[in-house]
């Protein structure tokens, strides 16, 4: 992918990390170290290797404590711009809250800070770009269980919500936590909205007002390190990147 302002990165690390409380119970879930790395780091560097120099990232819970911890292990030549919540907003009102940030770009990439995959962000943008459509949602068919049930892919190569219509050819898959998105398709969306609200909010609103959502489906793996269970699997699952890595390296 070219190097280029159009695209902005945003890394979503509002949430109260409860989850990880049990193992962690004093330190932010983005802070996490992973392989001596905060968790929220290693989504960082994945943007920086798509090429994507300019980042968001909002804040609310353990706000100055994350922004010292991502500033001092921050890679270099990375602007970050940090999208304070007085409240909580959830995933949908945290994104529209910032788009002054981003309003001006071609393509506003999301991911949540703990989440770890072998997925080819830069590829992906591309694949988006080329696609023309408004919004992509990179999509697995296999995940946590806990993620079961939440999204499916359509038989044109779109994305679906619950209720699913197997009969139309709806197919369950898990939801990466990666959105690609063209910042114009937010205009008019979740005006009656009060936060908190997350961004499936606004992507029904926009799938009843005609739009359409393309389904980036990916084989490659992906782990949820945002619970205690899958964070435990982190050092088995960074080789298994590995060595897929060195599969597509030879």
């Amino acid at each position: 992918m070219e190097k280029g302002s159009d695209v902005t990165g945003f890394v979503l690390m509002a949430g109260a990390g409860s989850r990880l409380r049990g193992i962690f119970p004093n330190i932010p879930k983005p802070l996490v170290p992973v392989d001596g790395v905060p968790m929220g780091i290693r989504v960082i560097r994945q943007m920086r290797d798509a090429g994507i120099s300019r980042i968001i990232v909002n804040l609310h819970h353990d706000a100055g404590t994350i922004r010292e911890g991502i500033s001092r292990a921050l890679p270099s030549g990375i602007e970050i711009l940090w999208s304070y919540e007085d409240i909580v907003m959830g995933t949908g009102g945290g994104i529209l809250h910032a788009k002054p940030f981003f309003q001006e770009s071609d393509i506003l990439v999301v991911a949540t800070c703990d989440i770890l995959t072998g997925y080819d962000l830069g590829k992906g943008i591309l694949a988006h770009r080329t696609s023309g459509e408004r919004i992509s949602l990179v999509l697995s068919p296999s995940g946590p269980e806990s993620e079961s049930g939440r999204i499916a892919t359509t038989q044109n190569e779109g994305v679906a919500f619950p209720p699913f219509d197997s009969v139309a050819g709806d197919v369950p898959h898990f939801f990466t936590g990666i959105h690609l998105i063209n910042p114009d398709v937010f205009s008019g969306l979740g005006e009656n909205l009060a936060p908190p609200f997350s961004i499936v909010e606004l992507y029904r609103e926009y799938l009843g007002k005609g739009g359409f959502i393309r389904a980036q489906v990916t084989s490659e793996p992906w782990l949820d390190l945002g619970t205690e269970d899958g964070y435990r699997h982190r050092e088995s699952f960074l080789e298994e990147l590995r060595q897929g890595s060195g599969r597509r390296e030879r």
